[in-house]
This record gives structure tokens, sequence and C-alpha cells, in this order.
């Protein structure tokens, strides 16, 4: 599923592309430059995403109708119009005049707006988000795709967010991909963790409420028993306990709960990353509005801590380390010398003149 994007600022479209990867498994994304429409366009993608103020063409005419027509090429399309009275697109006229499947997106929208309008041009069947299948007992392997860190990763994120290994649990965890071997980590004698870091998985009899509870702090951590083991040992003892689970999500996951058991804070250094993959924000419980935010700029260049930081002065910065700790621990991210990533942008200006489309997009998501 291949969606041409016409129109939308850089920014903008990093936003929705990250959007449209989570909710859309397997979709990808091809950006129109400009304001011309070249000949090659017709060939690009399956559905368009196109907004017409981006494409000078934020009032209707005869004219600019041909070239939305010309644009689309019979595709199905999400259609973004200007505020009030749309400029004249949503006349019944002009909507009649665009054949194909088009749904109209009035600035300034939400987010369920822009997921109803793409399930509308897909036939109302939304891509399911991919979740661990409960595979049987004879069907579980382990994954190809592994968890490591860089050598001085945890080094790194010890002197800029030293809180975080704080958390008994977490320092567990992270030992255990530091020792890049499969291990146990024995809660009680019916409560076993099996991590396994090159093949980036784990398998868990622990229920996710005491997991969440060991993350927080709140349940001591000091008796859990850790047994290192061989790969043929991890997966044959995995087998017992049933289903495998992603590596990284399960990190992610354990750094949001420490996160709400008082881990967070401010950061003792600058630190500064790459984002080699998007997380999937859809398996995580409760992870922070500004993150697909941070994912979606943080994928297109080097970002510090402090550069996000003036980037987004009115959000938590709490949440900006959250995403930090989260990216490297769960091995989407990799740590970076600080004169690696470039200067911040200016500020965002939260003034309600410069609220747009993707403002409310990103204020309200999740």
């Amino acid at each position: 599923m291949r969606f041409l994007m016409a129109g939308l600022p850089d920014r903008e479209a990093a936003v929705l592309e990250a959007f449209i990867g989570m909710s859309r498994r397997g979709a990808t994304c091809e950006r129109l430059r400009g304001t011309r429409l070249p000949a090659s366009a017709a060939a690009a993608g399956d559905h368009c995403i196109v907004d017409l103020s981006g494409l000078d063409m934020p009032a209707w005419s005869v004219d600019r109708e041909a070239r939305l027509k010309a644009l689309l090429d019979g595709r199905s399309a999400v259609i973004i119009v200007p505020p009030g009275e749309g400029g004249g697109w949503l006349s019944a006229s002009s909507r009649a005049a665009i054949r194909q499947p088009a749904a109209w997106v009035q600035k300034p929208c939400t987010t369920e707006a822009v997921r109803a309008a793409l399930d509308q041009i897909l036939g109302g069947s939304p891509t399911q988000a991919v979740a661990s299948p409960a595979l049987s007992r004879a069907g579980w392997r382990p994954s190809l795709e592994g968890l490591t860190l860089a050598t001085g990763a945890i080094a790194a994120l010890d002197e800029a967010f030293p809180q975080v290994r704080q958390k008994s649990f977490l320092r567990l965890l992270t030992d255990a991909l530091d020792r890049q071997r499969p291990c146990e980590l024995r809660v009680s004698n019916v409560q076993v963790l099996i991590v396994e870091p090159r093949r980036g998985w784990v398998a868990s009899s622990v229920p996710p409420s005491l997991l969440a509870r060991l993350a927080r702090g709140e349940h001591p951590a000091e008796a859990i028993l850790v047994r290192e083991f061989s790969e043929a040992q991890a997966c044959e003892r995995a087998r017992a306990l049933g289903p495998r689970q992603e590596l990284g999500t399960f990190m992610w996951q354990r750094c949001i709960d420490a996160w709400r058991g008082g881990a967070g804070g401010p950061a003792s250094r600058d630190l500064a990353i790459r984002l080699d993959a998007c997380p999937d924000f859809t398996r995580l419980a409760a992870p922070a509005p500004v993150h697909l935010q941070l994912a979606a700029i943080c994928l297109k260049t080097p970002q510090s801590f402090s550069a996000l930081r003036r980037l987004f002065p009115r959000h938590d910065a709490a949440d900006i380390a959250l995403f930090f700790v989260g990216a490297v621990l769960s091995g989407a991210a990799r740590v970076l010398p600080l004169g690696a990533a470039p200067q911040a942008a200016p500020a965002v200006d939260p003034s309600p003149r410069r609220r747009g489309f993707f403002r409310a997009l990103l204020d309200k998501l999740f």
C-alpha cells in the first residue's frame, strides 16, 4: 500500500508518515515536492493525501479542479481543505466532480477525523496492528532480530539519566542486555522471565501487573535470582512459558512503568541519539503523546536532548527523557557523540494563531 503525499510541509509529512506507519502496517509514503505536479506523479502511490493549501489551491476554481483531478488520476484520496467555508471545495457540485473515492478533511481537525478518512478511502478496513501471535508450543521459534546495545550506551544513559538504573528491576534487565547472553530472572518459584537479547525475544510467566510494579519499584526486585543459559536451554525453558514477546517493546514498556514510579527527572548531562526505526507505539500502554512527534523528527536527523527541549518548550522534560531512554534500551536508537547532533530549530510558537491541521493532530494524538 503506497500513499502519495502532496502539499504537506516536511515536518507535517514526517509526522503523518509515522502515523500511517503505526496504523497501516506495511504502508509506504512518497512525498511530492513543491506545488507543481510532475508528469510522473500519476505513477506514484495507490492512494493520495493532498493538502490543497500547500498546493496553492486553497479556493476552488475550474482550473484548480482540473489540476486536482490530474494529480489524483482516479486514485482514492484524503483531501485536506481550508477552514471556514473550505474555499468552495466542500460544495456538493465540487465534491461530486471528484469521481473517485475521496474523504474531505477540514482544517483544523482531530486525529479521529484523519483515521476515519483513511478508513473511508480504504473501504473501512484498516490494517490491523500486528501483535505477537499466540504461537503453539510446537510452532514456537525465536526471532532472528536481536537487541544489541552499542558499547558505552548504558554508561552514557547512566551519566545522562542516573535515576533510571536506580530502579533495581530495570538495572537487572539492562545488565542482561549488556551481557548479551540468554538468562532467566526468577521472581518466584512459579514466576519466571527468560530474556534472549541476541534473538530479540522475552518469554514470561510474570503477570503484566507485577512487571509494572517491579519496574516502578513497588515490589522488591533484590530477591530476583538471575541465571545464564545456553541458547538451546533458553529456548527449551521458554517453550513452557507460552508465547514469546518482542524484547524491544517489552523494554520500552518497562521504561514507561519506571517513569510512573518516579524514575523521570532532569538530565544530568546532554545526550544525542540517532533513531534507526520508528517504535510501534500502538503496542505500548500509555506512551506520552509527544513521543510520536519526537520519533518523526529523530528519524530524519540525529537529535540531542537539549535540542529537543528547546524545540518543545511546552512539553515536560521528563517525557522527552523517557523517549531517549526507551529508544536506546529498546534498540530503536543508538547513542552518538554530542557533536553529531545538529543545533535545535527555533522553539515552536505556542500561540493559537499558528494552530493548524497538524498542530491539532499532534496535540490530540493518543
